[in-house]
């Protein structure tokens, strides 16, 4: 038998141990630059909620992925993607059917459906001619994704006082 064949590839050995740990460290930098944050509607208590989560996934990309969490736990929960948006301060407005649990959503001119009973979540092909009651804002405030209520935003604004949340 002859003596098994040295070949220049030897991936456990040392050497390539050290080009992987400094590959790595290169690589470190790309990932690190990703930002995801998020805010929440509350719905009466912390398991039954809206939360919207955006995601910057690199730090070259100028798109923000923009994800819809539907929870009513422990029943059900669901995260629902939206459509990517390129502007550093998205708003989405939140309205309330009137029905327990069914939400309207625009994100400029897109409508979305959120019901919290089923964790269901569908794209509107048209505009409602009732959007419902008004419930806040998810949007950038001092650099930060808030959801703003209702009332809030009229006090602001110094107009009347909004409904409260449902």
């Amino acid at each position: 038998m002859s003596p098994p064949r040295k070949t220049r590839y030897a991936p456990f050995s040392p050497r390539w141990a050290k080009k992987k740990a400094a590959l790595l460290l290169l690589l470190a930098p790309l990932l690190a630059g990703c930002e995801s944050e998020s805010a929440a509607l509350t719905l009466g208590n912390r398991a039954h909620a809206l939360t919207l989560v955006r995601t910057k996934p690199y730090f070259w990309s100028n798109a923000w992925q923009l994800e819809l969490v539907v929870a009513r736990l422990p029943d059900c929960q669901r995260r629902h993607d939206l459509k990517k948006t390129t502007s550093e301060t998205p708003r989405i407005e939140v309205y309330w059917s009137g029905r327990p649990g069914l939400f309207g959503l625009r994100h400029g001119k897109r409508w979305y459906a959120a019901d919290t009973v089923s964790c269901d979540m569908q794209i509107m092909n048209e505009a409602p001619e009732d959007p419902g009651q008004f419930v806040g804002t998810f949007r950038v405030k001092n650099g930060t994704l808030t959801f703003e209520p209702a009332d809030a935003e009229k006090a602001s604004a110094g107009g009347e006082e909004a409904p409260a949340n449902p």
